[in-house]
């Protein structure tokens, strides 16, 4: 079965109260917060080790999600930001993959970990033979480059069961969890927690 992942919204605010939640109870989360940052919020991002060092957390425990218009502004002081970040061991992840302008050339180039599939292919999975074809090249090309996937918008078992099947590493939607404010989804890890 697919791993489910949780995501936060892009403030700094959030960055901190992620890092609250976890510090006074970081034994209950199993995997990381997930960040979804735009390119205004980008810089936040040089926060992370901070926060990190003064919540006693690890990196590796973080994935930030950034949309393809971020790598299309490809500057020297992004790519600074994501190379800083990487060695920081934090994870990067390119959102919604396949629905902007972005070229492949770009999965080469820049440090990505994570291909995000965005909803629109992965909803029609189920009753259109492209929507799969689509997903079957995405998950293929992210494992010939060594990412790893997440498929966004699974609402059924039915989804879940087939990505796995297909190879998808883990997914996000309603089928796992409505989105949660902080001390519920606390309550969602620690329930996780006793049924695994």
């Amino acid at each position: 079965m697919l791993e489910s992942r949780r995501r936060s919204h892009p403030s700094r605010s959030c960055l901190s109260a992620d890092t609250q939640v976890a510090r006074s109870r970081y034994d209950v989360i199993e995997r990381f917060f997930a960040v979804s940052l735009p390119f205004p919020a980008l810089i936040l991002a040089t926060r992370l080790e901070a926060i990190v060092q003064d919540h006693g957390l690890h990196p590796e425990r973080f994935e930030l999600e950034i949309t393809e218009s971020v790598f299309l502004a490809e500057t020297e002081a992004n790519l600074a930001i994501l190379h800083q970040l990487r060695e920081l061991g934090v994870s990067i992840s390119m959102d919604d993959f396949g629905t902007g302008y972005s070229s492949l050339a770009y999965l080469q180039r820049l440090p990505i970990d994570v291909l995000k599939i965005d909803k629109s292919f992965v909803t029609g999975m189920m009753c259109d033979p492209d929507a799969v074809a689509i997903v079957r090249a995405v998950l293929s090309l992210a494992d010939a480059l060594g990412m790893s996937t997440t498929a966004e918008g699974i609402e059924t078992v039915e989804l879940a069961t087939t990505l796995a099947t297909l190879g998808c590493a883990s997914g996000q939607g309603f089928y796992f969890a409505r989105p949660l404010e902080a001390d519920a989804a606390l309550e969602y890890w620690k329930d996780r927690r006793k049924d695994g």
